[in-house]
C-alpha cells in the first residue's frame, strides 16, 4: 500500500499542478480552487486515462 503524495502549490501554478499529477501527486493544496480543479480534471484524464 502506498501513501498519497501531497503537493502544495503557489497561486496560479497551473503547469506545476499538471506536472505534479504526471509525477503521481494525488492531493494538492491551492488557493485558486476553481481554476486548478479544471487543470486537475483535464490533466488526470490525459495522463492517467481517467474520465
Amino acid at each position: 500500500m502506498t501513501c498519497p503524495i501531497i503537493a502544495i502549490v503557489n497561486r496560479k501554478s497551473l503547469a506545476t499542478v499538471a506536472m505534479g499529477i504526471a509525477k503521481g501527486a494525488d492531493i494538492f493544496r491551492v488557493h485558486d480552487i476553481k481554476e486548478i480543479a479544471r487543470v486537475c480534471k483535464m490533466s488526470d484524464a490525459i495522463i492517467r486515462g481517467r474520465p
